[in-house]
């Protein structure tokens, strides 16, 4: 599963690429579950939550990068292999779990 490229912004309620304008999500608040009247992005959550989003392909090649790092220090013997692999939080595995989840 492959993400929408290119750099991601945010205007108003609506998340889009920056050099094409294709729009990629509009964000909503429900305020009342039972006729889904929505509130508008000015609601400060909605704004929190668009700009995560907009932000979301640089966290993940962000993260990858990361991974990556750590890897070669691994191979250098400069980063214990076993922090590769651990789970619980340990070593680098929270960070590749976070895309895994966003990948697959």
């Amino acid at each position: 599963m492959g993400h929408t490229k290119g750099k991601w912004n945010i205007r108003g309620n609506t998340i889009f690429i920056d050099d094409t304008y294709k729009s990629v999500a509009t964000v909503h608040v429900v305020k009342n579950y039972q006729d889904i009247t929505f509130k508008p992005i000015e609601d400060v959550e909605a704004v929190a939550n668009a700009k995560l989003m907009a932000a979301a392909p640089d966290l993940l090649d962000a993260c990858r990068w990361a991974i990556e790092q750590f890897k070669k220090l691994a191979a250098e013997g400069l980063y214990p292999e076993a922090m590769l692999t651990k789970n619980g939080g340990e070593g680098i595995m929270p960070l590749i779990n976070a895309v895994q989840q966003a990948t697959e």
